[in-house]
């Protein structure tokens, strides 16, 4: 859990220089931003999701070492064949798209746009080399690996930074010669362990299950971070700067999140498989997401509270404060994401994926409409308010998909009713600006009161809530 917070840890260790007004403009920052979202982009689509299937199918050649050899040799040469080609062709259009979409200049190709895409192929092959080593229980390569690469990453974009303030090169290199040193560590082990070829069987293999994968991955890129390329489309890259700093607020309730659910789904498997894989809820894991939930209410005013007092310590641009007037409605967001959690592990349990590749392909369609609109009407107001109604419409959309084949009975009072009333006081606050200090006092005293309300014996909860927690 640890190695996995690394991306997060760069994120956050890096926004006190990316956030400085003496190594980066307001603006400068905004479109470092959308080239970060363009190498997520390629690191998902470029590989078509195999780095994933590397790993989960290992398992299957584990006992035979010839076997292992063909299977690593024919998924990564496959996964580099598949990104390269990926590359190329979105090297030769990558200039016209931009000027098409973005009239004037205000995105570049070269290189920013193709190291970018560059950085992301790279981090996918690097991904599977991760997934590998955690099915084969290689935790010392694994965590190696990954912190030569987060310290490659920070130490190079701090010290060109310092040496070329104002210029995106550091940032942008420092991703790209990060991915090189571990792709290379990557190639390292597949030469000593693989052997190249194309085993047509594992390819067949490969695709079936990695393309419903690759759909859902694509789509879900656009759910979570087409609303900054609509904002630089509309308004320019400072207010993209602002939103993505209020996005970046509430990565850290969903690193939380992620990584409760690691602890979590294990144990509710556990209770499926032990009531013969019965497609119906029941009341002890309903008792671990109403956890879930009471956890993700808890961290709103924590998170609400370290961004407003410790943001500043850090970060040195005042523009970026602007944020803060968008917190308490994309923080309310994440309470409804508890939902989510509960609906995919349901799906993945029960293997139902098709569900989440036609609800969101309805939900990436919606948040590319009513975004346009919405950011067209009410700028960075209406961006928020569209992140909020498009996280309600997936969890809508899921339940009416898992519906019909599970008997899906939550915890009402504690899952819906008890955050309910939290994210309604939210939006007040929002649409009243509520000075910070009240603001603050209000969530603690609501969520106390709301606690007593709607658990019977709220401290006997409490203890076991700590202790879960620990446990976790």
């Amino acid at each position: 859990m640890v190695v996995g917070a690394l991306p997060l840890a760069t994120s956050i260790l890096l926004l006190p220089f990316y956030g400085n007004k003496y190594l980066l403009t307001t603006e400068q920052f905004g479109l470092l931003a959308i080239y970060i979202l363009l190498s997520d982009f390629a690191r998902l689509a470029f590989t078509f999701a195999l780095e994933n299937y590397v790993g989960v199918n290992f398992i299957h050649v584990v006992q035979d070492p010839q076997k292992q050899k063909i299977f690593i040799g024919t998924v990564f040469g496959l996964m580099t064949l598949l990104g390269t080609f990926m590359l190329v062709l979105f090297t030769t259009t990558g200039n016209l798209l931009f000027g098409t979409i973005y009239p004037g200049g205000k995105l570049i190709f070269f290189p920013y746009g193709f190291l970018s895409l560059a950085t992301g192929l790279f981090t996918a092959i690097f991904k599977g080399y991760g997934n590998l080593m955690i099915y084969q229980q290689k935790p010392k390569s694994y965590f190696w690996a990954h912190f030569i690469h987060f310290l490659s990453v920070v130490g190079i974009s701090i010290s060109w930074l310092y040496l070329q303030p104002y210029s995106l090169d550091g940032p942008i290199y420092a991703r790209w010669i990060g991915s090189i040193i571990t792709l290379l560590w990557t190639f390292a082990f597949v030469v000593k362990n693989g052997k190249f070829s194309m085993d047509l069987p594992i390819i067949k293999d490969a695709f079936k299950f990695s393309i419903p994968l690759w759909i859902f991955y694509i789509l879900y890129w656009v759910v979570a971070n087409i609303d900054r390329y609509i904002i630089l489309g509309f308004l320019t890259a400072k207010e993209v700067a602002i939103y993505d700093v209020a996005i970046k607020v509430t990565l850290l309730i969903e690193f939380l999140q992620n990584g409760l659910s690691s602890a979590i789904f294990p144990e509710v498997f556990k209770i499926w498989k032990a009531n013969h894989n019965a497609k119906t809820s029941h009341q002890e894991v309903n008792k671990y997401f109403d956890f879930f939930t009471l956890l993700t209410s808890w961290s709103i005013p924590l998170t609400f509270l370290a961004t407003i007092l410790f943001l500043p310590l850090f970060v040195n641009n005042e523009d970026l404060y602007q944020a803060f007037r968008y917190l308490p409605v994309l923080l309310a967001s994440m309470i409804i994401r508890s939902w989510f959690y509960y609906e995919y592990a349901i799906i993945n349990y029960f293997k139902k994926t098709l569900v989440l590749a036609w609800s969101f392909a309805v939900v990436a369609v919606f948040q590319v409409i009513l975004t346009y609109w919405g950011v067209r009407l009410a700028s960075l107001d209406g961006a928020m308010m569209v992140n909020f109604l498009i996280k309600i419409l997936q969890v809508v959309l899921l339940y009416v998909g898992i519906r019909s084949w599970f008997n899906f009975v939550p915890s009402w009072k504690t899952m819906f009713f008890m955050p309910s009333f939290f994210i309604v006081f939210l939006f007040i606050a929002y649409f009243f600006n509520i000075p910070f200090w009240i603001n603050f006092s209000i969530q603690v005293i609501m969520l106390l009161v709301l606690m007593y309300v709607f658990y019977p014996h709220p401290i006997r909860y409490i203890k076991k809530f700590v202790q879960n927690f620990l446990v976790f």
